[in-house]
């Protein structure tokens, strides 16, 4: 009798079903590490708009990027670091500092290969981008070309890893002309293997409406080698104006949102740069509250492709993270729908900076900055809360507590914008989280319980009860 042998990738695709029909049949049990201070080697330094990124290669790798304040008298107010960890989060240390000024973004390709993306200034209102590979096992990070050439803001990164996108770099970002039309224009760059950033798809102007500006989210790639990316659309007209400080020094909700409104859109690029009809709209007319985050489903699950988009925005009781899913690959997405856990009406609190991940078992987790302990220490404060779904996003487990310590601060002007890094209530435009090779998550976190804004993590585990 002839033995059959069963392929790897079928024995792996057995294991994820079963351990997803396990965590989806009873109330997954979600457990929080200690908290670690990932920036101990810039303890006295003010960190802002962390990023953290896992290895899939290698469980124990991780990789985080924050800003943070330039010494004092520098020309630029603020500086970016990377911080490497080979232990699983347990401990760090610095990677890397490049010269650029903000706005890291990491990403990691299928062999383990890192990507770091950051802004560097060049003259009023343009900035350069940076991208820069490190290879597995490295020690040295290497430029790619390219991306010098283009002048975006905000960039975000995603890797192929699987199918016909397997291993090329994209980059999202929002630049262009400053004209009548359009103040900024989404935009995605590729890079294949060791080659430099080329242009794959910008959204030309019959895209654009007359007086639109556009932010920049973040992107995926899809097994099938589909990009998707998200970008809220914002009125044109004094649109500098509107922008100001979120965070309100009292932290009272009542106040007057300090949002903008917009649209909501995600966009779709096919294999070779072809833009894919339509910009879908996930949520229309709405008041903006912060850039939004995406994950996919990478693995060979049930919900594999899965895309979760996230975001806050304001309304009655204050800002609300809300999330909205996608199951065929990003052409439609369900109604938003909120996860921060405010009252319908009446007094509330903020949630804000979510970021969302997948691990391989398709458990999703969010996490979010959150003000619910504000009332009962009675100053400006807040916490890490992360809240998962084993079931694709359909129904979520209550969220639990991340941080072991509330951030308390003094209070600040909130309509001071001069040096924002060293302002003790700016966070920046993202949180970080991530899932391992293993399946922990990784959330990534800015508090001050040191007196001096830190970046730190905890690893949470995901099981069925």
């Amino acid at each position: 009798m002839r033995m059959r042998t069963i392929s790897p990738t079928i024995i792996l695709c057995l294991l994820v079903g079963t351990e997803q029909r396990a965590l989806a049949a009873g109330k997954p049990s979600v457990s929080v590490g200690p908290n670690v201070q990932v920036s101990r080697a810039n303890a006295r330094v003010p960190h802002a708009e962390v990023v953290i990124a896992a290895d899939p290669t290698r469980p124990e790798h991780l990789l985080a990027a924050s800003m943070l304040a330039a010494e004092e008298g520098a020309k630029e107010e603020s500086r970016v670091v990377v911080y490497s960890s080979s232990d699983g989060g347990r401990t760090w240390a610095v990677s890397f500092e490049p010269s650029a000024k903000a706005d890291p973004a990491l990403a990691f390709g299928p062999d383990g290969t890192a990507h770091l993306a950051v802004i560097a200034p060049e003259g009023e209102d343009k900035f350069r981008i940076l991208v820069f590979r490190l290879a597995h096992g490295g020690q040295q990070w290497q430029r790619i070309t390219g991306g010098d050439r283009f002048s975006l803001d905000r960039p975000f990164l995603a890797v192929g890893q699987a199918g016909p996108g397997r291993g090329t770099l994209y980059l999202s970002g929002t630049g262009g002309e400053r004209t009548a039309r359009s103040n900024s224009r989404p935009a995605v760059h590729r890079s294949e293997g060791e080659h430099g950033l080329e242009p794959v798809a910008a959204w030309d102007p019959d895209h654009i409406q007359a007086g639109d500006n556009y932010a920049n989210g973040s992107l995926v790639v899809l097994s099938d080698g589909t990009v998707v990316t998200s970008y809220p659309c914002m009125p044109f007209a004094g649109w500098k104006d509107s922008i100001k400080p979120v965070l309100s020094a009292g932290w009272k909700v009542g106040l007057t949102p300090t949002g903008f409104e917009c649209e909501l859109l995600v966009r779709r690029i096919a294999v070779g740069g072809r833009l894919l009809e339509g910009q879908a709209p996930v949520q229309p007319h709405y008041l903006h509250a912060s850039l939004p985050a995406m994950a996919s489903d990478a693995g060979e699950g049930r919900h594999k492709d899965r895309v979760y988009l996230t975001w806050s925005q304001w309304d009655e009781v204050g800002r609300r993270v809300m999330l909205s899913r996608s199951e065929d690959r990003g052409a439609h997405w369900s109604e938003p729908v909120p996860l921060s856990e405010q009252p319908a009406e009446g007094a509330g609190y903020h949630a804000f900076l979510p970021a969302v991940a997948v691990n391989k078992a398709g458990v999703v987790a969010v996490s979010w900055y959150d003000t619910r302990e504000r009332d009962r220490i009675g100053k400006p404060a807040w916490d890490l809360r992360l809240r998962v779904s084993a079931d694709g996003g359909r129904a979520w487990q209550p969220s639990v507590r991340v941080t072991s310590q509330t951030s308390v601060f003094s209070g600040e002007d909130p309509e001071e914008e001069h040096r924002r890094i060293r302002r003790p209530l700016w966070l920046g435009d993202t949180a970080g989280l991530c899932a391992d090779a293993d399946g922990a998550f990784h959330p990534l976190w800015i508090d001050n319980r040191t007196g001096e804004r830190q970046v730190w993590t905890a690893a949470v585990h995901v099981g069925a009860e």
